[in-house]
């Protein structure tokens, strides 16, 4: 269930605390992720051609176009109905013309969204800054929530090795 790809009893059953997990988008990893709320800044971008690329684009919606900022959201490739309504598996935020902010719920949405941008916008962004948020959890003895905060970013292990993942 949350992606690992071992069994319930196998993964999560044995741990003290309940993860939240988040579906995936169809393909070959479909099934659930754990919730890792995540942003991607990308600073400095040309806010009017990245706008007029975004707004082109047939799979993000629109919802906010302004002066001061614009607001995009991707329901997938093509849509993913669920039981409750179609899913949304990331959104996009542009700020002041200047600030691209990406926010996701995975590890795998932001991929998605990242490739989806780089495809877009081709050269005009350059590498995002990756934040992670806590994310809460369930005790499993006392049934009580908690925040677990993110580890460490994985971008920031790999700018210490001097590689860098987009």
């Amino acid at each position: 269930m949350c992606g690992s790809g071992k069994s319930y009893g196998e993964c999560c059953q044995p741990k003290r605390l309940w993860h939240p997990v988040c579906p995936n988008p169809g393909g070959p990893n479909k099934g659930y992720s754990l919730v890792k709320p995540q942003k991607a800044r990308f600073r400095d971008v040309d806010g009017d051609a990245i706008c007029e690329r975004l707004m082109a684009d047939q799979r993000l919606r629109c919802t906010d176009a302004s002066q001061a900022s614009a607001f995009w959201i991707f329901f997938g490739d093509a849509p993913v109905e669920e039981e409750y309504g179609i899913l949304c598996f990331g959104d996009i935020e542009l700020k002041r013309n200047r600030t691209l902010l990406v926010s996701t719920m995975s590890d795998m949405r932001m991929q998605m969204l990242l490739a989806l941008l780089q495809e877009i916008s081709d050269d005009l962004l350059g590498e995002p800054r990756i934040t992670y948020d806590a994310v809460p959890v369930i005790d499993k003895e006392t049934g009580k929530a908690q925040e677990q905060q993110p580890s460490r970013s994985q971008t920031s292990r790999q700018r210490k090795k001097g590689k860098r993942r987009w």
